[in-house]
C-alpha cells in the first residue's frame, strides 16, 4: 500500500441529471484513477454530521459509515485499516484520506482517488484548500435539458420540479467563480461538448489531471 500522502485526490460536483454519472464512469475507467459516485459522501456523512471528531465518537462514525456502505452498495469498509490511518489526527484532511484509501484499498495501481458528490459545490473551496494534492471538477449541462430530464425522473409533485432551476443556476454561477479563483485546480466539463467530441474532451480532462488518455475511457 502507498503512503497516504502519495495519493492525489479528485472531487467532482454536479447538479441533478447533469451528466456526472457518465463523467464518473469515464474517470474510473482510467487505470490510474479509482472513482465513484455518491457512495462515500464524505461531506454529507462526515463533515456535516460530525462538526468535531475525536476519540469519543470516531468508532461510532466508522461503524455507521461501514454499515451504510455495506447495506447500500455492498462495499466493505476496512475499519481497522481506516482507524490505523486516522491515528490521533482527527482533522478532516486526514479523515478524508483515511476513508478514501480504506474504501479503495483493492485498487493498488491507482494514483488518484476520488468521488462525485451531488449538490456539494459549496465544499469545493474547503476541499482544494484542506485536502493536499487535490483538484476538482464540475460538470454543467444545458439548463433546459437538465430541467426536462429532472421532470421525467423526479418524484416531486406538480410543478415542484421547477426548484431544480435554482440548483442549476447555483452550480453554474459557482463553477464560473471557482474557475477564476482556482484556475489550475478547478476544471469545468460541459456535458454537450463531452457528448459531441468525447475523445477531445476526455484528453483535455486527462491533461488537467496529469494522466495518460486510455481508449477504454471511451
Amino acid at each position: 500500500m502507498k503512503n497516504k500522502n502519495d495519493y492525489k485526490f479528485i472531487f467532482l460536483t454536479c447538479g441533478a441529471r447533469g451528466g456526472a454519472s457518465l463523467l464518473s464512469s469515464i474517470l474510473n475507467a482510467n487505470s490510474k484513477i479509482s472513482f465513484s459516485t455518491d457512495k462515500i459522501k464524505f461531506f454529507t456523512f462526515v463533515k456535516e454530521r460530525y462538526p468535531t471528531v475525536n476519540n469519543s465518537n470516531v468508532e461510532f462514525l466508522l461503524r455507521e459509515m461501514k454499515l451504510r456502505l455495506d447495506i447500500r452498495f455492498d462495499i466493505s469498509l476496512d475499519i481497522d485499516m481506516c482507524r490505523l490511518l486516522i491515528g490521533s489526527d482527527f482533522t478532516y484532511n486526514n479523515l478524508y484520506k483515511a476513508f478514501m484509501i480504506s474504501t479503495y484499498k483493492m485498487d493498488k495501481n491507482s494514483d488518484f482517488l476520488g468521488e462525485c458528490e451531488n449538490m456539494s459545490w459549496e465544499n469545493v473551496p474547503f476541499f482544494l484548500k484542506e485536502i493536499k494534492n487535490s483538484i476538482a471538477f464540475s460538470i454543467i449541462r444545458d439548463p433546459r435539458d437538465v430541467l426536462y430530464s429532472f421532470k421525467k425522473n423526479t418524484i416531486a409533485k406538480g410543478n415542484d420540479y421547477l426548484v431544480n432551476i435554482f440548483n442549476t443556476k447555483g452550480l453554474m454561477q459557482t463553477s464560473i467563480k471557482y474557475h477564476k479563483k482556482y484556475k489550475n485546480k478547478f476544471h469545468i466539463v460541459k456535458f454537450e461538448n463531452l457528448k459531441k467530441n468525447d475523445v477531445r474532451e476526455i484528453k483535455k480532462i486527462c491533461d488537467f489531471i496529469g494522466v495518460n488518455f486510455e481508449e477504454k475511457m471511451l
